[in-house]
């Protein structure tokens, strides 16, 4: 019983140094568990053309269009989380598969700014 004291007051006290989690800290990590999507550290690649990406993209998106990603696929690393869209979602389906195909392990279909925009929230 003596052996048993101690270890009760131990766990109890590791309980109590625990902190609930803030309102905002909850809802970005239920966002980001809902869509995977690790809004601070993910890369976003925008595969428009540069007309389209010059009429509004994601915060801090990258353009590379799909036509290019081939050849500009040394830009990217591949121990990051890669975030690719476009305007509907086809063309960055199409860049998931091209990025998959060449090693990217991390790849997430954002489907279109506004998608993003909206998990981001």
């Amino acid at each position: 019983m003596l052996l048993i004291l101690p270890l009760l007051i131990a766990s109890c006290s590791t309980a109590q140094e625990e902190q609930p989690m803030k309102k905002q800290e909850k809802k970005v990590a239920q966002h980001q568990k809902k869509s995977g999507i690790d809004f601070d550290k993910a890369v976003f690649i925008d595969v428009r053309t540069p007309g389209e990406y010059a009429a509004g993209t994601f915060e801090d998106a990258k353009n590379i269009p799909l036509n290019e990603l081939n050849s500009r696929m040394d830009e990217l690393n591949k121990d990051d989380q890669i975030v690719v869209f476009c305007q509907s979602g086809a063309r960055a389906s199409n860049a998931l598969q091209i990025l998959e195909k060449n090693g990217f392990t991390n790849v997430i279909n954002g489907i279109n700014t506004a998608k993003l925009q909206s998990l981001e929230k």
